[in-house]
């Protein structure tokens, strides 16, 4: 990597990130990317007894990465992605939170 290069990916702390960066700015295989994101995205589950935190903020990490590639998404199909990749476990934090949304 160039120092140049080096230099703009500083502020990037992992690899994924920056090997996403790269491809967008070389324009290489962006729909290839996006398509690996969005599977990830639409097929994340959480594994029961994991920690839920860490799993909205991996959900929320590949949205992110959609971004980064010219895809975007309402706020409302983000919440509705994350609340379905949730267990079962969670199925009355769900209707509490889409019932609370209704009012």
């Amino acid at each position: 990597m160039t120092s140049e290069l080096q230099r703009q990916h500083e502020h990037i702390t992992d690899d994924h990130s920056m090997i996403i960066n790269l491809q967008e700015l070389y324009g290489e295989h962006n729909q290839t990317v996006r398509y690996g994101i969005s599977k990830q995205l639409f097929k994340a589950k959480m594994v029961e007894g994991t920690d839920v935190g860490d799993h909205v903020l991996n959900v929320i990490n590949l949205i992110g990465q959609l971004e980064v590639l010219d895809f975007y998404m309402n706020a409302k199909p983000q919440i509705d992605l994350i609340l379905q990749s949730l267990p079962e476990s969670f199925a009355s934090f769900i209707l509490n939170f889409n019932m609370n949304k209704l009012e």
